[in-house]
């Protein structure tokens, strides 16, 4: 099972390889999202930012149409997200962008502050109310990811008004500012849904499909992202960030 796991990621090297090879002529005007749950690797970690400081302009997702409006014809721009949060979060990623100069939005589940989460985090610490009230104080970005990161598709509507509301609320009480940016947990979104998050008064959701962003075609409320976990590579990284993604993913039959 191992050596499957290990060749299926090989593989991807390779694929994203020659795919970021193909389109380096055209890795200008890229606008994406970027996405993470945890970060445990803090040299692969720097390692990534590094290469995104030198080849993107990082933008909070709450300024994210003025800055598309604004860019420069062939500027990157990028977004960088995170989600649930897990300590590791803070503990790893917070100081590395700190360092940096990087800022980002972290999307918190606020029923899941300061708690052991058996499920996704297999009892794993959160973050909790203070840590977000410093992130927030150091010019990140706070959004609302719920109150209990339900799969809103599949609970009543009214529980799903209440998840979205209330997290927004509570979130403005905990850092005194407004909360604009809303991810969907694992995703999940319909058209009611969405119009939900936009009439409590957020500006942006954003979703887990993988794609650049596309200037004629953004729907601010189904904003995809680019998910980056442990098992993804330094090619593949760079891949991913670039035209290369949306190669491969038609590859995959997902265009």
């Amino acid at each position: 099972m191992k050596s499957l796991i290990s060749l299926k990621r090989n593989l991807k090297e390779i694929i994203f390889g020659t795919l970021y090879l193909l389109c380096l002529p055209f890795n200008k005007g890229i606008q994406a999202i970027i996405l993470y749950h945890s970060v445990n690797d803090k040299t692969k970690f720097l390692k990534q930012m590094f290469y995104l400081k030198r080849n993107f302009r990082f933008v909070l997702l709450k300024n994210l149409q003025k800055e598309i409006m604004k860019a420069k014809i062939k500027e990157n721009l990028l977004c960088l997200t995170f989600d649930d949060i897990e300590k590791s979060i803070y503990t790893n990623a917070l100081p590395i962008l700190e360092d940096l100069g990087l800022k980002a939005t972290f999307f918190i589940a606020t029923n899941w502050l300061g708690k052991n989460i058996n499920r996704p985090f297999r009892g794993r610490e959160t973050i909790n109310a203070k840590d977000v009230r410093e992130i927030a104080f150091l010019g990140h970005e706070i959004g609302a990811h719920t109150m209990n990161h339900q799969k809103l598709t599949e609970i009543p509507l009214a529980e799903t008004r209440k998840e979205i509301f209330q997290s927004k609320s509570y979130l403005e009480n905990l850092i005194g500012s407004s909360v604009v940016s809303f991810a969907y947990p694992y995703g999940a979104f319909n058209k009611t849904i969405s119009n939900l998050v936009k009439g409590a008064g957020f500006y942006y959701g954003v979703t887990i499909k993988e794609s650049l962003l596309r200037d004629k075609e953004i729907n601010w409320f189904e904003l995809p992202r680019i998910g980056i976990d442990k098992t993804v590579g330094v090619i593949q990284f760079r891949g991913k960030v670039s035209p290369a993604l949306e190669l491969y993913e038609a590859l995959r039959g997902r265009r």
